[in-house]
């Protein structure tokens, strides 16, 4: 059961995330470490009446927020409405990745907690307002993110998808252009059988991932190709920077990695 109280707010009412004592309103204090990485200054809890969960102080986990890829940007911003649900998934991930480096945990294991992580990050933006359509989204990415982490062979298949989705795209673009209306179709319909790429049990997530690629794809894609001029130009003017102050110049930091 997921709570949905009405009129969730930062401050004020903030179930199901609560302070250390299990009161409203959880606060979400944070401290910048570096370009992509957060602490929790003050701790708080997720307590949606299935799963409990204690986001602790810095000196035990640090996050980078949503790991939104940098051409996504536009799209999911690194903090906003989900960031609270973010650091939660963050922290069951640090616990997860502890058990299995202490052996505690085997493959099957791992998935398994990986995947129950998932459904809780989902949960918990469902939770506070998250609009539907972005939190599926991000609930897709890090699915995607769970089967990337599981071995060369599901890599394989999420490689796989990738290609799919793009030659999919392509060919449904074409088609409209040429008036192939038996390919559009099949493009249309597409995701569906892809979407089997994914896994068991994680059907909707693919299937949307593979329409989200018309959504977003060419916005992604523009980002991306933009972003890679302005590093380019930031990187041709390093040299007169640091001539015209006479101390070296920090290097640009690189777009944020997915995680």
């Amino acid at each position: 059961m997921t709570l949905r109280p009405a009129g969730w707010s930062f401050g004020d009412r903030t179930a199901p995330f609560f302070d250390r004592n299990g009161a409203e309103p959880a606060r979400f204090v944070l401290e910048q470490l570096g370009d992509d990485r957060f602490a929790v200054r003050e701790p708080f809890v997720y307590d949606d009446g299935e799963v409990r969960v204690r986001v602790p102080l810095r000196d035990e986990v640090a996050s980078d927020l949503a790991s939104i890829p940098f051409f996504m940007a536009w799209f999911v911003p690194v903090n906003g409405r989900h960031t609270p649900s973010a650091l939660v998934h963050d922290t069951l991930l640090a616990e997860i990745a502890a058990e299995r480096r202490a052996g505690d945990l085997d493959g099957a294991g791992y998935l398994e907690r990986r995947l129950r992580a998932d459904e809780v990050f989902r949960r918990a933006m469902e939770a506070s307002g998250v609009p539907l359509l972005r939190r599926e989204l991000m609930f897709a990415a890090v699915t995607l993110a769970t089967r990337w982490s599981r071995g060369a062979t599901v890599r394989a298949a999420v490689v796989c998808w990738v290609v799919l989705s793009v030659l999919g795209s392509v060919a449904l673009v074409g088609s409209l252009v040429a008036g192939a209306w038996a390919v559009t179709a099949a493009a249309v319909v597409a995701p569906f059988p892809a979407a089997l790429l994914w896994g068991p049990g994680r059907l909707r997530p693919g299937v949307l991932a593979g329409y989200a690629t018309w959504l977003i794809g060419l916005p992604a894609l523009a980002t991306a190709l933009g972003y890679g001029i302005y590093w380019c130009a930031e990187q041709a003017l390093r040299p007169l920077a640091a001539r015209g102050s006479g101390e070296p110049v920090a290097q640009s930091p690189p777009p944020a990695p997915y995680r």
